[in-house]
């Protein structure tokens, strides 16, 4: 029980935090529409060619009991990541029980920086769409009906990069069935420190 009002293993109370930027991805026209928000929204497009892009600042965020579930693999992640470019900030982010992934980047060149994801449906940590940002310092703690610590998945389109994984403290159970500490599939380009 967290402050007497929501349980500790709550999810799927509300929706999520979505950032979308203009930085490349690995899509055929270097767009597209994020997930969990609908198609018809012209906001839900990312992506683009300005690597050094610049969302803004999110630090010393706190995502709680989030992912709500729209239709059947459309849910929204706790920290949804689209085209970020690398003049970002994304520093000191706690995800916890969020109903799907943890945080999930996009493709993009954002670098984030002290992350922490308890306990999420899916994946902690989601990479996709040749993201080619670092992810330092990160610590991942997997519940009873957690994936992956990291589920990493190749190029989509022609255009590859290769992100940096560095720092990473996975602590987990063996209880999940099909549960693993790392899915990396479909070519995946990276460099794990």
């Amino acid at each position: 029980d967290l402050q007497g009002s929501v349980p500790v293993f709550s999810s799927g109370l509300w929706g999520g935090v979505i950032i979308l930027g203009n930085a490349p991805l690995n899509i055929d026209g270097g767009e597209a529409i994020i997930e969990g928000i609908p198609i018809t929204e012209p906001r839900a497009v990312y992506g683009g060619t300005i690597a050094d892009d610049n969302s803004g600042i999110l630090k010393y965020v706190s995502i709680r009991h989030g992912g709500t579930l729209i239709g059947e693999g459309n849910e929204i992640n706790g920290l949804t990541l689209g085209g970020v470019g690398n003049e970002t900030t994304i520093d000191q982010i706690e995800v916890v029980a969020n109903l799907d992934d943890g945080i999930e980047f996009f493709g993009g060149t954002v670098n984030a920086t002290n992350l922490f994801v308890w306990a999420v449906g899916d994946d902690s940590i989601d990479i996709d769409q040749s993201y080619s940002g670092t992810i330092d310092n990160t610590m991942i703690v997997l519940g009873d009906i957690s994936d992956h610590a990291f589920e990493i998945d190749g190029p989509e389109g022609t255009f590859e990069d290769e992100f940096t994984l560095r720092n990473a403290t996975l602590i987990g159970n063996t209880s999940t069935d099909g549960g693993e500490f790392a899915d990396f599939r479909s070519g995946a380009r990276g460099l794990v420190e």
